[in-house]
């Protein structure tokens, strides 16, 4: 009983940390719904709900004491050790800067809807943050999740542009505009994952690549295709 106690400690604060690095993907996904975040309502809310989750975790980081003795990481796998501490800095700041931000509405006597308009540049600050607390195995990770959600994304463009999946204004003139609604933003999300999947280790994401890459030509978005066309030819510039 007690060998089985232990287990599950060793296991539990491994998946807490798991769920904390893939969360920018959880994250884009809200965001991909909402048009992009193209509104800063969708972005707030979103925003809100990352922030619950990082305070949450944090707290049960520094709870749950076997996750601080190293028992995230696996002894035999060579794994880095996850700095709790600096993992919690997102949370940190997402508090500092939004009571920050609220008190400093409260003192110049602005409405409460301007809070909502910095909602995004918070949004991709609480991202940073987050990204550059992740060791070297987390960002593989979140990369990798981020790469099949561009690939389970591009199924779900493909069903909008045939007329299976019915979603207002995802299709205009025969370009797929996807939930974003545009079809320039449409186009640099699938040329981001695209390039995503060509740099992926998994030779299966390298394979998949094709996805991403026909829902990006569906969107005619000549910027975005001439993005895409000038990054892989860098990319293979330098590879020779």
């Amino acid at each position: 009983m007690r060998t089985n106690a232990r287990a599950g400690e060793r296991r539990f604060p491994a998946l807490l940390d798991r769920l904390f690095a893939a969360s920018p993907a959880l994250v884009l996904v809200g965001l991909l719904v909402g048009q992009g975040g193209f509104f800063p309502l969708t972005s707030a809310w979103v925003l809100v709900a990352w922030g619950v989750f990082l305070v949450l975790w944090a707290a049960l980081r520094f709870g749950f004491r076997s996750g601080r003795e190293g028992a995230v990481s696996d002894s035999g796998n060579g794994s880095s050790r996850f700095d709790g501490f600096s993992a919690c800095i997102p949370a940190l700041a997402f508090l500092l800067i939004g009571g920050l931000y609220a008190a400093s509405i409260v003192v110049h006597g602005l409405p409460a809807w301007s809070l909502v308009q910095c909602a995004p540049w918070a949004l991709a600050g609480v991202a940073a943050l987050v990204c550059a607390s992740l060791d070297a195995r987390q960002r593989d990770f979140l990369l990798t999740s981020i790469s099949w959600l561009g690939i389970v994304s591009t199924g779900a463009g493909v069903a909008m542009l045939i007329g299976i999946l019915s979603v207002v204004g995802s299709v205009n003139a025969g370009r797929l505009q996807f939930f974003f609604q545009y079809a320039n933003a449409a186009g640099a999300w699938f040329a981001c994952a695209a390039l995503l999947c060509l740099g992926a280790r998994d030779a299966r994401l390298r394979r998949w690549m094709v996805l991403p890459l026909t829902a990006l030509l569906f969107t005619q978005s000549m910027g975005s295709i001439l993005f895409f066309v000038v990054v892989v030819t860098g990319y293979f510039l330098v590879r020779v």
